[in-house]
């Protein structure tokens, strides 16, 4: 789990079709959200095996962050756990926060596919 979270290459994979424009290496990726704009992503620190810290990048429309903590549970399976951190004004958190939600859903449902 850590080694598909850790490259953006594999992220693809988990976006919803709202989603276009997906560019990607290892540790960046930039993409446009249909209705809402770009965003660009980095790779901002890693404890492997244990925890992924992605960050917005450039001109993205709010400064966020997203931490994707791993822990063994069992027998070759993972537990995954997002957590999503914003610093948006209020206005643009009642615009933003549903699709955000949404995003992170839709990515730990991907997640759940692609490796059950």
């Amino acid at each position: 789990m850590y080694s598909f979270l850790s490259d953006f290459r594999n992220f693809e994979k988990l976006m919803p079709e709202q989603v276009v424009n997906w560019i990607a290496d290892k540790l960046s990726c930039s993409f446009t959200i249909r209705n809402m704009g770009d965003v660009n992503l980095h790779i901002a620190e890693t404890e492997s095996d244990a925890r992924v810290h992605i960050k917005s990048a450039g001109k993205t429309p709010f400064d966020f962050d997203l931490i994707a903590r791993m822990a063994p549970s069992g027998d070759d399976a993972t537990e995954v756990h997002f957590e999503m951190n914003a610093d948006m004004p209020p206005m643009i958190l009642m615009m933003a926060k549903k699709p955000l939600q949404n995003l992170v859903n839709h990515m730990v449902h991907k997640v759940k596919e692609h490796h059950s």
